[in-house]
């Protein structure tokens, strides 16, 4: 049995029922339940310049199961194919380590917040940010979208801000 060191980052796909981990070596896995072996392994973090903080960065699956949004040590995060590992378009840009990331309950949107002071909003399709960033005040290790995809949770500096889509002060 192949052991590897998990961090704190981990979800379950939505279709298809596998796991995903994110290592300390800046790589995602997919497991299938009940099979002794990966299914796919792939670099999202490539330089990962802070592997002590590999746990507090996270990735989610889209609601289809066929994408999937990583934070990464640097200033970016990114949407890759589940089947083939390989990126399905250029980096969203962030001034710090995008800590943890979110799509919208369609797949269309998502959200990712970094250890800066900021959570963006992004089209998944395009790659463009929509409006501007959410200014959290705080390191943010948290962004997850409301069930019906209208309120956007973030947490700076451990405490809870909620916003609509579309406004940029608190709702």
């Amino acid at each position: 049995m192949r052991r590897i060191l998990v961090d704190r980052a981990r979800a379950w796909q939505p279709v298809g029922g596998q796991l995903g981990t994110y290592t300390g070596d800046g790589r995602v896995h997919l497991w299938q339940p009940g099979q002794p072996h990966l299914t796919i392994s792939f670099i999202v973090d490539p330089t990962n310049q802070y592997p002590e903080y590999a746990g507090s960065r996270h990735f989610a699956f889209s609601p289809d199961g066929t994408k999937l949004i990583a934070g990464t040590s640097q200033p970016f995060a990114r949407v890759f194919d589940v089947s083939t590992g390989e990126p399905t378009g250029i980096a969203l840009e962030h001034h710090e380590a995008v800590y943890d990331a979110d799509f919208g309950t369609d797949g269309r949107l998502l959200l990712a917040a970094d250890s800066g002071l900021e959570a963006i909003l992004w089209e998944v399709g395009t790659s463009r940010m929509i409006g501007a960033p959410i200014w959290t005040g705080g390191r943010t290790t948290l962004a997850a979208f409301s069930p019906d995809g209208r309120l956007l949770l973030t947490n700076p500096a451990g405490s809870i801000q909620i916003n609509r889509i579309g406004m940029d002060s608190t709702g």
